[in-house]
């Protein structure tokens, strides 16, 4: 029997089977699994896409954040590749707004990590929250700006005299060394205080 045949033959069983029971046929419901995996992707593309537009931000955003910078932290190179033109502290809801500003100072992929360490008054750490600069480590060109923001709650600040940012790579050198501000270990940690 050909498959046309078999085909016809089955459709014709289930027609007479659910003629003879009164039954009507249900048509089945189905949904590509392609089609979906698709749209889902589709839709994670868009989320991501929008979230990273906002990242690298204009001059004049960029010089917004300045003017309200802690004054020690405008200008700080860390070695040849970046430097943090300011940053911003805002106290919310009893915790801390951090908005911080970067420009690249070379063409390069943004593969280094951003650790901001929490740090007792006897210079301990009490908490890190590292990040990387960007989840896609796409290409900055030389001068390119973006800014961070990273929010730290009250119970994240308890016991928290000096907020530490450092940058390295993933591949586990040493940080980069900051060129001024307050710092410690030996200039590879920027140093901001909470008091």
């Amino acid at each position: 029997m050909s498959l046309a045949k078999k085909k016809t033959a089955s459709v014709a069983g289930s027609i007479s089977a659910n003629a003879s029971t009164g039954a009507r046929a249900k048509p089945k419901a189905s949904i590509s699994p392609l089609m979906t995996t698709a749209e889902i992707c589709l839709v994670c593309l868009l989320i991501f896409w929008v979230q990273v537009q906002y990242r690298f931000i204009p001059p004049a955003l960029a010089s917004r954040v300045e003017s309200h910078s802690v004054p020690n932290l405008r200008g700080v190179n860390f070695g040849t590749r970046f430097k943090l033109r300011g940053v911003k502290l805002t106290r919310q809801n009893g915790g801390l707004q951090i908005n911080a500003v970067w420009e690249s100072l070379m063409p390069q992929h943004l593969s280094y990590i951003n650790a901001v360490q929490l740090i007792s008054a006897q210079g301990k750490i009490v908490s890190s929250h590292d990040y990387l600069q960007d989840d896609f480590q796409r290409e900055a060109k030389r001068g390119q700006i973006w800014e961070d923001k990273v929010y730290l709650n009250r119970g994240q600040l308890k016991d928290v005299a000096k907020i530490g940012f450092s940058i390295y790579q993933s591949t586990g050198k040493e940080p980069l060394v900051a060129n001024s501000g307050q710092t410690d270990w030996e200039g590879r940690r920027l140093l901001i205080s909470l008091e």
